[in-house]
């Protein structure tokens, strides 16, 4: 949650005080709790703190006035990695700027997060990070080395936003894109290919650039190093997908109770305060987090503050989510707020509403989402979200359980299928291709067809015709090899579409100071569940039904897997009952990405396109931005900034 930014001049000319000062006051929204600057020759580091925990500390932080870290870092299994700091050889020499004094030995429980991430630094250089689980988005500053080394997560949870430019030799940083833009170095122009992508799947297909042309991404599970000697930014992967090996041998009773001391630690890690929420729906990920926070809770001295946090539809559709979250909130013992989303018409309230986003975003509802996030920051810090156990627990294809070991592999297939009286299912490779040469079914591309409403002159310009085959037939998969044992996974891991509803969840973008955390994206859950066979575990989440089967109660454990068909449907309908009360959009700038003459006789038909034909409308109103922004008109992106709400102290 804590923003950061930072501006790096490689030439050594000094850093402008009073833009930092500014830039970091900016930032104020998302920490609110201390503020401070660090001006040294050509650097300059600015942080804004968002307290979730005793350990936070305010930065920019230092050791030996020599390496100085800004960041956004919750750092997980803080014990294994003080153990591997004392042995080498680490003592904990970390200076705490406000008492001009060492911290100390190295504490699992206090340390704060950016102490060890220094300490791994100097232990280990830029290796350090290969050390590091957890989520976290930094950027360390060596004075010795005149070297600027950044990082984001595996998973890509915290982000990370810089932009280089090579004629002033200015890099500037920040885990919010809208302080990167608001450098002088960094221009307005848009990137006609983001935008392509946006239009025709929703989402950037490309996880290193953003719709702003000079704003590039560090993408998840990456680092950047950048140095007077060396003087162009390098990004390069730090570390692979978790990909186990497959457990063997180990009885339901040893599963079932790993597992949950795994994830039970996945959950205290994030719960570093006495309240928190969970955005919880009817279904088996959410009520589990809910059900596992309760007992973390429960464990600790002290009282606290644990609800959930429900959007439900009443009367538009039949929809039974109100229900069995209301059972599993009753069963489990927490506060429930229901959230009735069935009068939020699609684009109410981003006229002036404080939906705007850095970059477009395509989800005509998102006051829901903005209603329940700021529901939930009323009370807590925290909100735990439920993402994703469906991934973590797709089946492996048999073929490949088969050659780690064929007769336990056929031995759990039969004891299934006796004890469930059904066959398991057990996906292979060949059987699925064999499917997909002989199926006569159109495919996704054929059945929504190439947007028609796309303004000629942009289409060819940006390329959209291969934007759109590309997306179909490989971008969606980000190079994913088709043939791992975890290749479902490692797919949608690090699908673009994936990162763009993480992005969506960052108080940068929503503006709510709200710290989002997702327990099943822990790195050891995710390499925990992804050794598991498929039979049982992976059939219709038997490892999480077992679990959780004394603490959940037998309607949500036995309810089947739900789709968002439903949410579809709802979405249109509202859209038909308000299309002529749409909030207006910017369709002078629209225009010249979009034939509107189009997209309306699209709108008015009932065909399978519709909710994707929503996208131009988000654009169209994200392209407004704010009118004292405009410049020359259409070729720039929107600028905005928030109101900051308090005053920041200084440091030097």
């Amino acid at each position: 949650m804590s923003g950061f930014i930072g501006v790096f001049h490689l030439d050594g000319r000094p850093a402008d005080r009073a833009w930092i000062e500014g830039a970091t006051e900016t930032l104020t929204y998302r920490g609110p709790d201390a503020g401070a600057v660090t001006v040294a020759g050509g650097t300059a580091l600015g942080h804004r703190l968002f307290r979730t925990a005793a350990r936070q500390v305010a930065q920019p932080r230092t050791i030996d006035g020599t390496r100085w870290i800004v960041g956004d870092a919750r750092i997980d299994a803080r014990a294994e990695l003080v153990a591997r700091l004392r042995d080498a050889g680490s003592t904990g020499s970390t200076v705490d700027e406000t008492v001009g004094e060492p911290t100390g030995d190295w504490n699992a429980r206090t340390t704060p997060d950016v102490d060890l991430i220094l300490a791994a630094y100097d232990a280990w250089g830029e290796d350090c990070v290969d050390r590091l689980i957890g989520d976290f988005s930094f950027a360390i500053w060596d004075a010795e080395r005149r070297t600027l080394f950044a990082a984001r997560d595996l998973f890509g949870v915290k982000l990370f936003y810089y932009a280089f430019d090579e004629g002033s030799s200015t890099l500037v940083f920040s885990n919010t894109l809208d302080a990167v833009r608001s450098h002088p170095s960094v221009g307005d122009r848009l990137n006609d290919v983001a935008l392509m992508d946006f239009l025709v799947a929703g989402y950037n297909l490309d996880l290193a650039t953003t719709t702003c042309a000079d704003v590039a991404r560090i993408p998840p599970g990456h680092a950047m190093t950048i140095s007077a000697a060396s003087p162009r930014p390098t990004v390069r992967r730090y570390r692979a997908l978790p990909s186990p090996e497959m457990r063997r041998g180990r009885s339901e009773r040893d599963t079932i109770e790993e597992f949950r001391a795994v994830f039970n630690d996945a959950v205290s890690d994030r719960l570093t305060t006495q309240s928190a929420g969970v955005f919880m729906s009817g279904g088996l990920d959410s009520t589990s987090i809910a059900a596992a926070a309760k007992g973390v809770f429960e464990g600790r001295e002290g009282a606290y503050d644990l609800r959930a946090c429900t959007l439900v539809i009443d009367d538009l559709i039949v929809d039974d989510e109100r229900r069995f979250a209301t059972y599993a909130a009753r069963y489990i013992g927490i506060p429930q707020d229901c959230l009735p989303v069935d009068e939020l018409a699609p684009f109410r309230g981003w006229n002036g509403g404080g939906f705007d986003r850095p970059e477009p975003y395509d989800e005509p509802l998102l006051a829901c989402w903005v209603e329940e996030a700021k529901a939930v920051a009323k009370y807590a810090r925290i909100g735990l979200y439920g993402e994703d156990p469906d991934t973590l627990l797709w089946p492996v294809p048999f073929a490949a359980e088969l050659r780690q070991g064929p007769a336990a592999t056929l031995g759990r297939a039969a004891l299934y299928m006796f004890t469930n009286r059904k066959v398991p299912n057990l996906r292979t490779g060949l059987v699925a291709r064999a499917r997909g040469v002989r199926r006569t079914e159109a495919t996704p591309a054929e059945t929504l067809g190439f947007p028609d409403w796309l303004a000629p002159d942009f289409e060819r310009a940006a390329g959209g015709r291969e934007r759109f085959e590309y997306f179909w037939n490989e971008g969606w998969r980000n190079g994913t090899p088709p043939d791992s044992p975890h290749a479902e996974a490692h797919l949608a891991l690090s699908a673009p579409i994936w990162q763009s509803f993480l992005e969506s969840l960052d108080p940068g973008v929503t503006g709510i100071p709200l710290d989002a955390r997702l327990p099943y994206l822990d790195e050891r859950v995710v390499s925990f569940m992804l050794s598991l066979p498929t039979v049982p575990w992976r059939q219709r989440k038997y490892l999480l039904r077992e679990a959780f089967a004394d603490e959940l109660p037998a309607d949500v454990l036995g309810r089947p897997k739900t789709t968002p068909t439903g949410l579809f449907e709802a979405r249109m309908l509202q859209f038909k009952r308000s299309s002529r009360s749409i909030e207006p959009f910017d369709r002078e700038r629209l225009q010249l990405y979009v034939d509107l003459d189009a997209l309306e006789r699209r709108l008015e038909d009932d065909a399978p396109t519709a909710w994707t034909d929503l996208r131009p409308i988000a654009l169209g109103h994200w392209l407004g931005g704010h009118p004292d922004s405009r410049r020359d008109g259409s070729e720039t992106c929107p600028r905005r900034s928030r109101t900051p709400e308090s005053p920041m102290s200084d440091r030097s």
